[in-house]
């Protein structure tokens, strides 16, 4: 389940811009990782369009995060991960939490950054995660001359085997550079697995990003998840309309 307490009296400010601390959580009953809960500081009155990038957990980051937790350990643990457009920082922590050796929590926008950085810093975050010593807020612009740019700030040591971004499909002017970003990622770092969680409110912005991806020789697969339904959800509660696709992403030969 999910629940929120007040941060500043909404009486205060504008409702659109009250921030809260939001629980997501438990995300595991497993033995390794107990029922702790992950918190981050969001708007959650926002609605989309209204700035809301970087404010809000969306539903395909908490469809992302189930899969994670539910089937895709694996992928994870001690592992290397980058997330792009990583938003609250949410996805990252999660990482964190199931075992990751290092996170690259990624964004372009460096009020986000800030954001990601307060979130990662959260007393219960560190005390049961390591958040501070495992996550890194790094700017990322996309788009193949900032991506290298940017990337030349990453240390040598750090070698993402897991690339995952979620709701990073929304906006279809951005497409070309996120494509852009992901081949040159894909390229750069060998053998990487990207996983792309996609709310599918336009599906013509999807087959657009599908498009996209195999003009830069890169292959796009569907994987197949069944979700718990939100009545059943232990933890990451969230509603499956519109729907959501997981895309693996890779480079062809």
């Amino acid at each position: 389940m999910s629940h929120m307490s007040t941060v500043k009296d909404p009486s205060s400010i504008d409702l659109a811009q009250t921030k809260c601390l939001v629980t997501y959580g438990p995300i595991s009953q497993s033995q390794n990782h107990g029922s702790s809960s992950i918190v981050v500081i969001e708007r959650p009155y926002l609605l989309a369009g209204q700035g809301s990038t970087g404010f809000r957990t969306w539903s395909a980051a908490l469809h992302l995060g189930s899969y994670l937790v539910n089937e895709g350990q694996a992928l994870v643990q001690g592992k290397d991960i980058l997330e792009l457009g990583a938003g609250t920082g949410f996805l990252s922590i999660l990482c964190s939490a199931i075992g990751a050796r290092k996170v690259m929590s990624t964004d372009g926008d460096l009020g986000v950054l800030s954001g990601i950085h307060e979130n990662i810093n959260l007393d219960n975050n560190v005390r049961h995660f390591k958040t501070t010593s495992r996550i890194q807020p790094l700017q990322l612009r996309w788009g193949l001359g900032e991506v290298k740019g940017h990337l030349k700030s990453i240390p040598a040591d750090f070698q993402p085997q897991l690339i995952i971004g979620a709701d990073v499909t929304y906006e279809a002017d951005a497409l070309c550079l996120l494509v852009s970003t992901l081949e040159t990622c894909c390229r750069q770092h060998p053998q990487p697995t990207v996983v792309i969680s996609a709310t599918v409110r336009n599906p013509a912005t999807i087959t657009t990003f599908k498009s996209l991806c195999s003009k830069r020789n890169l292959a796009v697969e569907e994987i197949p998840y069944n979700c718990p339904s939100p009545s059943d959800q232990p933890g990451l509660f969230h509603h499956h309309d519109p729907p959501i696709e997981l895309l693996a992403i890779s480079p062809q030969e």
